[in-house]
């Protein structure tokens, strides 16, 4: 960790009509892949989005934002 202040993560999780948010505090660089996994979520279960914009699961996070965070299997 380079000694920065941690990045506020708002993750809203949405799964039908039903919307959740939570805000996490991450080191700058941490993937999206990897703060889904400290989350208990599968990320390849997950489409994530800034917006309407998809958002791949190895972009670093080097700033404060705002995550949807989309299922998109279910069990069966």
């Amino acid at each position: 960790m380079s000694g920065s202040d941690p990045l506020a993560v708002t993750l809203e999780y949405s799964r039908g009509r039903a919307v959740r948010e939570r805000v996490v505090l991450v080191p700058a660089g941490t993937t999206v892949r990897a703060l889904l996994r400290a989350e208990g979520q599968a990320p390849e279960g997950c489409a994530v989005l800034v917006g309407e914009t998809p958002l791949p699961l190895d972009t670093p996070i080097v700033r404060a934002m705002r995550l949807t965070i989309v299922p998109t299997f279910s069990g069966g």
